[in-house]
């Protein structure tokens, strides 16, 4: 997947502009002097982009990426300065830009994210266990901010927490006290504001504020080390920060990817620092182009200044800054605007970000977490507009792998079995409503018997016939073979149980066993409200009605069966009249047991691992909803003990209605389907214990109707 920042985005992500001009080597003031400094830069005569490592003070640089064409930025100190956590791309603009780590060296290079579209300016937390970073996932309008679980390498996205609708927050740092601070460009409401300063917990919601809001464009914040200060880049020259543009330039900005670094005004881009106590504002520099020769360039102060950066004693802060035409440097000022110089100038660099620290230390402990948690499981779900069809992702939903199946086929409901080769999937396809073809046919020496129940008018009157919903049936897909066959018809049947020539039937909601020998499904009538349970032998095809097992000739509304864990047993929900119980019977379809016996409309029981418990999804709503079948409060997640019938209401009155319940592997977590603040269908997660809800990612393309983890 890729995106492309869109030119309309521009003067909201001006926050990202760092490159403005090119350097050479300077001494630096006591308090930078000896600092390990790491940039990135580009390479004027070869036009490509490196990162390079230098001692403040010396004139020594050494380019620790290889001369190979990706593009090399973001770099940052992290794990006692013995590694540099950065990004690359490799191929065209627009394509992927993705997280990685190395060592100071530029040896033994690890990546980190694995997505398909631009993630940037990642930074390590205190206690090394977190990366924040910023992207532009498809998925997620604009941009936002993510934190990435470097032991799991499962990554949340914090921004929505706060905006689901969109947004475009950038330049994340970490705060002393393990906040971060971010600039950002669009509100709540997902409405372009003029670029302030914010701040959030690590969670994106705890002590979420504006830190600086007045009239100006305000960029790439860092706290001061003791707390006290914010700095920030601030434009405060006449209209916008962004250039007027020409053809030529907006055609630069397309083949860039959407890139607006460079597409900006150089000059009019201020240091400004705030106390986080009085609020009150100091201008550091003086926010000049420098158009000037080499041999006569502006003071350090006296320049614009791009990403500010507090040196780790909290004395200086430094900047990039062009101080003439073809000279730029890595700055500094003291925090009071006094005793500018220049740390790195080098003519044959174009530096655009940058970190210092002091001389790196022991390689610490928690390197070696990276990778530890990786999940052993993973989701399958199937998305009904934006993004159609069958997926899978890690846990973290932070992007997907789509499945191939025929361009007939739109998956409408999907499971996978145990070792996550097959997925059964219910889809649409054509059949002939005239021509009845039962199978598969009796075995030799049977014979076949045709459906029979007693009459019942209630099943009639509430599901007219409908021909066309028999269109829908199951499939089977083999990811490694990526063979997909149709596992049933609208005539699939048990031959002691045959469906009748005027009833072509829908199959739905498939579900393996836990060997993956058989799957169980639906199988609905479309002259009634009838629905049987059905299970086929996947190896010899056979089907199996467990309903007739039970209900011989009584019309029942059997739905949602699941196999437990061991395999013995099936859940399921029956249908009473307008209400539904779920009940617990064995594999062969004997000895039914009702789990669950009230005046709710009870569906889609979901096995835990351990076998004790159900959870399903209940409505509790209003007693007439307009429809029931997506009404958009009242559906809500209930759990149940087997054992003694204890409930427990694991989604609150007036919640989003939850629909499809299924368990983490391990059992401690619930997905769900529902809607949230995005008002569209989204993954959920939720403590199998209770407590709050939460989407696994907010995805505004793609509509998620079905989940599977294993």
């Amino acid at each position: 997947m890729r995106r492309r920042w869109a030119v309309v985005a521009l003067a909201v992500l001006v926050q990202s502009v760092l490159a403005v001009g090119l350097v050479r080597a300077r001494t630096a003031g006591v308090s930078t002097s000896g600092l390990h400094v790491v940039f990135g830069a580009k390479d004027r005569a070869t036009g490509r982009w490196g990162i390079y490592t230098t001692v403040a003070g010396t004139d020594e640089i050494v380019r620790v990426t290889p001369d190979d064409g990706a593009r090399y930025n973001w770099p940052t100190w992290v794990f006692n300065g013995t590694h540099i956590l950065y990004t690359a791309r490799f191929g065209e603009p627009g394509s992927a830009e993705e997280i990685y780590l190395m060592r100071a060296d530029g040896t033994d290079v690890r990546q980190l994210t694995t997505t398909g579209w631009r993630n940037a300016q990642p930074m390590l937390s205190a206690d090394e266990r977190t990366v924040l970073f910023s992207s532009s996932w498809d998925e997620f309008k604009l941009v936002g901010l993510y934190s990435l679980d470097l032991a799991s390498l499962q990554v949340t996205n914090l921004t929505a927490a706060g905006a689901p609708l969109g947004a475009s927050d950038t330049d994340p740092r970490w705060a002393p006290d393990g906040a971060y601070v971010y600039a950002r460009s669009i509100d709540d409401a997902a409405r372009s504001v003029t670029t302030q300063i914010w701040t959030a917990g690590p969670d994106g919601v705890t002590g979420r504020r504006a830190l600086v809001q007045d009239r100006f464009s305000n960029v790439d914040p860092e706290v001061s080390p003791d707390g006290g200060t914010v700095s920030f880049g601030s434009y405060r020259g006449p209209g916008t920060p962004a250039r007027d543009l020409t053809d030529i330039d907006l055609l630069e900005l397309v083949a860039s990817g959407g890139d607006p670094r460079g597409f900006v005004k150089i000059e009019g881009w201020h240091l400004v620092t705030q106390d986080m106590d009085s609020g009150e504002q100091q201008v550091l520099t003086g926010g000049s182009q420098c158009d000037r020769p080499a041999a006569d360039p502006c003071r350090p102060e006296e320049g614009a200044a791009f990403v500010p950066r507090w040196a780790p004693d909290g004395t200086v802060i430094g900047y990039v800054s062009a101080r003439a035409r073809g000279v730029v440097c890595i700055c500094s000022v003291d925090r009071d605007g006094g005793d500018g110089r220049s740390v790195v100038e080098r003519p044959d660099l174009d530096i655009d970000w940058f970190d210092w620290r002091p001389a790196p230390g022991a390689v610490p402990g928690s390197l070696g977490r990276i990778g530890t948690a990786l999940p052993p499981d993973g989701l399958l779900f199937v998305g009904v507009e934006g993004v159609k069809g069958l997926a899978v992702s890690e846990p973290d939903r932070f992007g997907s792998q789509p499945l191939a199946v025929p361009d007939s086929l739109v998956p409408l409901g999907a499971s996978w079995s145990a070792d996550r080769r097959l997925v059964a999937f219910s889809a649409r396809t054509p059949f002939d409503a005239d021509r009845s073809e039962p199978a598969p046919p009796p075995p030799p020496g049977a014979t076949r018997r045709e459906h029979y129940t007693i009459d019942l008018p209630h099943l009639r009157a509430d599901a007219p016939s409908d021909p066309k919903v028999a269109e829908e049936q199951i499939f089977l897909l083999d990811r490694i073979t990526g063979r997909v066959r149709q596992l049933t018809t609208a005539w699939t049947e048990d031959y002691m149980d045959g469906a009748r020539p005027d009833d072509p039937r829908a199959n739905t909601d498939p579900s393996f066993s836990p060997d993956g020998k058989s799957v169980l499904f639906t199988n609905r009538s479309t002259v009634n409200s009838e629905s049987f349970l059905l299970k086929m032998d996947l190896a010899t095809g056979e089907v199996y009605s467990l309903t007739n097992a039970t209900s011989g000739a009584v019309q029942v509304v059997d739905s949602g069966g699941r196999f437990s864990p061991d395999g013995r047993r099936v859940a399921l929900s029956i249908g009473r009249g307008g209400a539904s119980v779920i009940a617990v019977m064995g594999a062969d379809g004997l000895g039914v047991r009702t789990v669950v016996d009230d005046d709710h409309l009870n569906l889609s029981p979901a096995w835990s691992p351990d076998g004790r418990s159900l959870v399903y999804s209940s409505y509790r709503g209003p007693a007439d909803p307009a429809d029931v079948a997506v009404a958009s409060t009242g559906w809500r997640l209930v759990r149940v003990d087997i054992a003694s019938g204890k409930q427990l209401e694991l989604t609150p009155p007036g919640a989003p209605s939850a629909f499809r319940p299924v368990w983490s592997p391990d059992g401690s977590r619930i997905a769900f389907i529902s809607s949230g603040p995005s008002v569209q269908p989204d993954l959920f997660v939720m403590p199998a214990s209770g407590g709050p809800a939460r989407p696994i990612q907010i995805t505004h393309v793609t509509h998620e109707v079905s989940v599977d983890w294993r």
